[in-house]
């Protein structure tokens, strides 16, 4: 199993050419995703360019590879306007990818939300349709049944 990506955050008003009034930086070391804020808005930019949060979350998901309180803490260090983790971790979960699901899995017992709403259809989405293991199917299972998925 290999080593957690590591999440570095830095304020750099200079990391891109196509940034113009970049207000603060994160950059995640396992795929050079360059994570900031720009006019009051989260964009992510990469050697192909800037995309802005809100047009696609497939940029972001990388941040998923991260320890969910760990790279919160990170990410609302640099303030700016909230995060879009949810909608993240729903995207993650009513997607295609086995790893992304999994991926997502680790990160619902760290949002401030209960098994309802958006996040919850994009569980059961996971559960019947995704293509994740059968242990993260029961943990999703588990955390839809209102208990954490960590057995403390």
């Amino acid at each position: 199993m290999g080593t957690q990506p590591t999440l570095l955050l830095y304020l750099d008003a200079a990391v891109c050419g196509d940034t113009g009034g970049v207000e603060s930086v994160a950059v995640s070391e396992s795929g050079g995703t360059r994570l900031m804020i720009r006019d009051g808005r989260w964009v992510v930019a990469s050697d192909h360019g800037v995309v802005d949060s809100e047009a696609s979350l497939v940029p972001l998901l990388p941040l998923l590879e991260h320890k969910p309180l760990d790279a919160i803490r990170r990410v609302q260090s640099l303030g700016g306007p909230a995060f879009p983790w949810q909608a993240l971790v729903v995207f993650a979960l009513s997607g295609e990818s086995a790893y992304w699901q999994e991926q997502a899995v680790r990160w619902l017992d760290a949002l401030d939300a209960g098994p309802e709403g958006q996040l919850a259809d994009a569980a059961r989405h996971a559960i019947e349709h995704g293509r994740a293991s059968q242990r993260h199917r029961q943990q999703l299972q588990r955390w839809l049944s209102g208990k954490p998925i960590r057995r403390v």
